[in-house]
């Protein structure tokens, strides 16, 4: 996963094969992963093939701040579709609009929306050939096996990034110890010594 502090393609392949999988099954090459913590103090990790002058402005404007699709995808928990209203696509996210249909002649998408219980928002987004997001439109392709699959993505990506290193693990100290174990010995059944089920 990648974090928006240094916007890179993800060199994961497992993470990467799990994308393709899904979008191939959408019929769409164009895509993007993202997870954003609910808390505005941390940034969020995106995986995209989006074109590589677009990653840069990303970062650089910090628009995960204000980034349309995940704003709406903060918000919701049914699949919606957006367009890039820009002369060129992925100019600016500021172009980006949430829309209740597909319009001809500018950038279509579409994304499912996910909450984790980890206070996470996100955001699987698609894009591509109008037909093929008409029939995302009109739910022939969403199904649970999708659902599905971008569940599995996102549990095999928390597993992966969120695991503590060794070095990091919270060891007690020695006073922590001692407070621990004072505070056992006062909540003991003073019956301890003679009873068997204590």
């Amino acid at each position: 996963m990648v974090k928006v502090k240094g916007l890179i393609d993800c060199k994961d392949m497992e993470i990467i094969e799990q994308i393709h999988s899904i979008t191939d099954s959408l019929g769409s090459k164009g895509f993007s992963y993202a997870v954003k913590p609910k808390s505005k103090q941390q940034n969020p990790s995106i995986v995209s093939n989006f074109p590589q002058h677009w990653k840069n402005k990303y970062e650089k404007l910090s628009f995960h701040h204000i980034d349309p699709i995940m704003v709406y995808a903060q918000k919701s928990t049914l699949p919606f579709h957006w367009v890039d209203v820009g002369s060129k696509p992925f100019l600016d996210v500021r172009n980006v609009r949430v829309s209740k249909h597909v319009i001809p002649g500018v950038l279509n998408g579409y994304t499912i929306p996910l909450h984790d219980h980890m206070d996470n928002v996100i955001a699987f987004s698609v894009w591509g050939e109008k037909q093929q997001l008409e029939m995302m439109e009109n739910d022939k392709r969403l199904n649970d096996d999708v659902y599905r699959r971008i569940l599995i993505l996102h549990e095999s990506t928390l597993q992966k990034y969120n695991q503590c290193p060794e070095d990091k693990l919270q060891i007690l100290s020695a006073r922590e110890l001692q407070v621990l174990n004072l505070v056992n010995r006062l909540f003991e059944c003073p019956l301890r010594r003679y009873c068997p089920h204590c």
